[in-house]
This record gives structure tokens, sequence and C-alpha cells, in this order.
């Protein structure tokens, strides 16, 4: 059935051991509302929703679904709509572009130099940041990240959480920190001041000593590193990328977790962007389902642990959006402003057209109607996403993704995306019932039935 007023009939009945259309999953991501049906119930309200029937003909029941799956804003008016470099409350800051690792799957290692952020720019961006006149939101969130490798250039880096937090309690905000490491500099007394000045620590870690040796090495480093954090009662949080070599080992990586690094209560697993997939697609194929299948064990057993696992598939379907990426505000070590982070060199292919800022002497220089230009492509301007039920929460992808992989390769990306999605939604609709209901969903469906 085709989408109706953005409400998405999702066939799930191969999830309740019945054939695919014998149960649907009604589905408005804008009012945040999903409900599980009958086919016929389904098509009946589909009727009701295109307004093929007459409402006089419409039980309470239905009429109360559909004023639920109706009761939204469109996407053009939501207040939590990035519309302007005025609404943003994120800051991505990449300190330098030098890394002491060579990872298989960078993409950031074209644009490697000496380059480094001075720390008059980071302070006058902060400010711009805090500025009471720019935005009425209170907490602002601020990530140090690569680029290259952020802790090479700790000075700059706690010079601005110092300046940041001090400025903060001045202006009446609250600042989110957080530093994206790949953990094999991180000293002791690096450890001390992000624990005392409540900056979280993301590492870039793969966990199994065997495959980090492999993709970026100096696993006893990083390893001691992230212990070292727990044994200050920090929560560090793990970050994996997943390629070929370890897709088929998350369980594993979540089991590594639980017994070495007891801080640890958030690990984010992604695919990696590989263009090279495009050389062999029913590979591709073949990583993209068996990540989805590892990830919903991983995350079963990390619930089991305590383990909070989490991929981006799954991040999107908490969000509303018009547009994968919004844009971004990412200073890079030049002083620049850019819209992506994975796109901050002036040696990275697209970085002109990304770049849309920068800071000087005299402050922050926006140029507002570039930054409306690079964010103009939203997902009503793309045809493959009309009728997808993703629409409003994958929003397109990634923008860099995208200019990377060619439709065949995308059209891979986008079947398992909507896979892993309908089965975290349905799941998701099955918890609330129970938690509701006191039944699960086959136990519902079988009273249901009797009467």
């Amino acid at each position: 059935m085709k989408p109706v007023n953005n409400i998405f009939f999702i066939p799930i009945g191969d999830m309740l051991n019945k054939s695919m259309a014998d149960y649907v999953l009604v589905y408005s991501p804008l009012a945040e509302s999903m409900i599980i049906l009958e086919k016929d119930e389904a098509k009946k309200l589909h009727k009701c929703l295109d307004s093929r029937i007459d409402d006089s003909n419409t039980n309470v029941e239905i009429s109360e679904i559909i004023e639920s799956l109706n009761d939204y804003e469109s996407i053009e008016t939501r207040s939590d709509q990035i519309r302007s470099c005025k609404d943003f409350v994120t800051l991505y800051v990449l300190p330098n572009y030098a890394c002491n690792f060579s990872c298989s799957y960078c993409f950031a290692a074209q644009g490697r130099d000496k380059q480094r952020l001075e720390t008059d720019k980071l302070l006058s961006m902060i400010e711009w940041m805090l500025d009471v006149n720019r935005t009425s939101e209170r907490r602002i969130y601020i990530t140090f990240l690569g680029g290259g490798e952020p802790t090479l250039s700790f000075d700059v880096i706690s010079r601005g959480v110092e300046y940041g937090n001090q400025l903060a309690k001045k202006r009446g905000f609250n600042i989110v920190w957080s530093v994206v490491t790949n953990g094999s500099l991180t000293t002791d007394e690096m450890l001390d001041f992000f624990k005392r000045e409540n900056v979280i620590v993301r590492y870039s870690f793969e966990v199994i000593p065997e495959i980090q040796e492999l993709q970026r090495g100096n696993f006893e480093k990083v390893d001691s590193s992230i212990k070292l954090a727990c044994s200050k009662g920090m929560h560090p949080v793990i970050r994996a990328m997943i390629t070929p070599m370890n897709v088929n080992r998350l369980t594993e990586m979540v089991r590594l977790i639980g017994l070495n690094y007891s801080g640890v209560k958030l690990f984010k697993i992604d695919p990696i962007t590989d263009a090279s997939f495009g050389d062999n697609l029913l590979k591709m194929e073949e990583f993209y389902r068996s990540f989805n299948t590892e990830y919903l064990k991983a995350k079963q057993l990390g619930e089991e642990l305590g383990i909070e696992v989490q991929c981006v598939t799954e991040r999107n379907l908490n969000s509303v959006i018009s547009r994968f990426c919004a844009g971004e505000i990412s200073l890079n070590g030049y002083g620049e402003i850019t819209a992506c982070h994975r796109i901050s060199s002036p040696k990275e292919k697209g970085y002109s057209d990304m770049k849309y800022g920068y800071v000087d002497t005299e402050g922050v220089h926006i140029d507002e109607n570039k930054f409306l230009m690079i964010t103009a492509d939203k997902v009503d301007t793309k045809s493959n996403c009309k009728d997808c039920f993703l629409k409003y929460n994958c929003a397109g992808g990634c923008h860099a993704q995208n200019e990377q992989y060619t439709k065949d390769m995308q059209s891979i990306v986008c079947h398992y995306t909507r896979e892993l999605s309908r089965k975290l939604l349905f799941d998701r609709v099955c918890s609330q019932l129970q938690e509701d209901t006191g039944m699960d969903i086959f136990q519902l469906i079988e009273s249901k039935n009797s009467k």
C-alpha cells in the first residue's frame, strides 16, 4: 500500500510467522506513532486516510487511530529543524590534521598536513556558540575530533574547555563536551583533566586485539587507556568501525567490553563507507546482511550486560529530519567553517562546496546564503525517497557516502537500512504493547482471534 499523508504501511507478517502481507505496521514518523494491524484492518484504515469512504462509516477505534497518526506538524513548520546557522547547538572542532595512526578506512587520510587551529580562533568560535542573542537554547554540544588525532593538540583543547566552561557559567549555558580519540596518546594527566571538566572521552577502537592491529594498530596502548579511564570512574564510549573482517564478531566485541571495560556503557558501531564495494556488489550485500543480523544479536547481548549498543540506523529512528545531516558548524585547523566534518580539508574533494565561513581576529564570519544553498538538498527533492517509510528518519542518507557510492551501491545500503529499521520499529511497538498490556504480541493476537 502506498503511503497516505506521510503515513506508511509496512508489511511485517514474516516477523509474526505469517505471510509477509498478513500484518502491517502503520507508521507515522512525523507523529511518532505506530500500530500493528491485520491486513484487512490496514486496508480499511488506508481507505479512510485516503478519503475514499465516508467518515460516518468509520468506527470509533479507527477514528482514534486516524487521529493519533495524523496528529503532527509538517516537517517545514517543526521547531526542531535547522533552518539557519543560528539554530545550531552543536559545534565540531578539528584542531589539527596530524595523526599517529594510518587506519585502513580513514576518510581524512588525504587531508594530512601540519596545519593547527589557533587557540584564539577556537575561543572566538566558542563565544559565538554561547551568544544569548544567537540562540535561546542553553545546552550546547562541543566535540573535538579528527581531522587528525585531537589529543596532539591537547593544549588547544584544554584552553578551549576551560574558557568555554567559564563563559558558559557567566552566560547561563551548559556545555556538553566530548573528544573523539584513537586513545594511544591519552595520558593520565589528560584523563584527569577530562574527568574534572566533564568531557566525555569517545575511543575509536576495534575491541578485538587482532582486528585492532590489522585496522588501526597499538592495541595495548588503547586498551590500557580505556582501562585507566574506567578505573578513574569515567564512562568512556567505544566506537568501532565495522568491516568485512569483524562484521561477524559483534557479539564477541560486546562480551569483551563487558569483561574488560566496566565503565563503558555505550558501544557505537557503524558499517564503513568503502567505495571498493562497488567492485563486488554481492560481497557488499552479504556484508550488510551480516551486519543487520549480527547487530541485533549484539544489541540483545548488550541489554543483558548493561551496555547500550547503537548504530546510525537506530539513532536515526530517534529523530525526525528533512535531511540526513542538517549541515554542521565544523571548525577546522585553518579556522574555516564547513558543513561536514568529513570534508574538512582544502585537500579533500568537495571542500570548496562545503566551506561557508571562517574565523579571524574580528570574529566569526558566516555566509548564510552559502549555508542555505548547501542544505537545500532535502529529502523531498529525492525521487527515490518519496514512498520510503524512512523518509523523515534517514532522509536520503549521508551526503559524503552518497558522493562515493554508485546508484547500485546506494540501492543496497537503502534496502538493508530499511530491513534493519523495519525490525527495530517492530521491536519498539511490541515492547510498548507488552508494557501497556502485560502480554507479548503473540498473546495479544491469540487473545484477539479467540474473541
